[in-house]
């Protein structure tokens, strides 16, 4: 967990300068692509996150669908504007049901698309909706 703290700083501190902003995010729910187990799709949580123009950074906490606390921390780069397209990659904690995990640790990377203040963030196994509040 602290590695995963440890590079969201990094990323945070790489995305300071003059035009960054500082935002909150509100993790919302996830949809899984495999329907062929329950999981909790109610995924709620915060974190807080810098961007750029171009880059950002994120980290925070969420309820996993695998009913355990998560943290995580990621960073992400995407096309400015109100609509956005972009890649991210970190990794999440609370995920020691998974197999392969290094304990409890997962990768995550995709593509996310933003529309305003909504996030989706996607890969090959699930869609993962958050909302951003810009801090002014």
């Amino acid at each position: 967990m602290v590695q995963i703290l440890r590079t969201a700083v990094l990323w945070l501190a790489l995305c300071a300068g003059a035009s960054a902003e500082d935002y909150w995010a509100l993790n919302l729910g996830s949809y899984h692509f495999d329907r062929s187990t329950p999981l909790n799709e109610t995924n709620l949580g915060a974190g807080y996150g810098r961007k750029s123009d171009y880059c950002g950074g994120e980290a925070g906490a969420y309820w996993n669908s695998h009913d355990k606390l998560a943290v995580y921390g990621l960073g992400f780069c995407e096309t400015p504007g109100d609509l956005s397209l972009g890649v991210f990659a970190g990794a999440a904690t609370g995920y020691q049901d998974i197999p392969d995990h290094y304990h409890g640790v997962i990768p995550i990377a995709g593509l996310q698309i933003g529309a305003g203040p909504v996030l989706l963030r996607v890969n090959k196994e699930v869609a993962f909706l958050s909302w951003r509040f810009l801090i002014e």
